[in-house]
């Protein structure tokens, strides 16, 4: 029998699930929390998990899963292009 997406998820030490606003399950640094953002940023192979930090900069985090964007799913929503500085 398969195991169950959220099976999967559970088996990562080091690494804590998370839902993101929008209803994606994903896989994150054991330190992502609520509030943290997801970004996709083009050239990377994965989704970043960024935090906001001082004024306009965030704090890198680290990399993630999220299951429904990772195979260029994302490019082809109609998501916001946002920019803003990583301190």
């Amino acid at each position: 029998m398969p195991a169950s997406k959220l099976d999967i998820l559970f088996r990562h030490q080091g690494r804590r699930p998370f839902l993101t606003s929008e209803g994606y399950l994903g896989l994150g640094p054991a330190s992502v929390q609520q509030g943290d953002i997801v970004a996709i940023i083009y050239g990377a192979e994965v989704p970043m998990v960024f935090r906001k930090a001082s004024g306009v900069k965030y704090l890198l985090i680290g990399e993630a899963y999220v299951d429904g964007i990772m195979d260029g799913e994302a490019m082809e929503m109609d998501i916001p292009l946002t920019t803003f500085d990583i301190g």
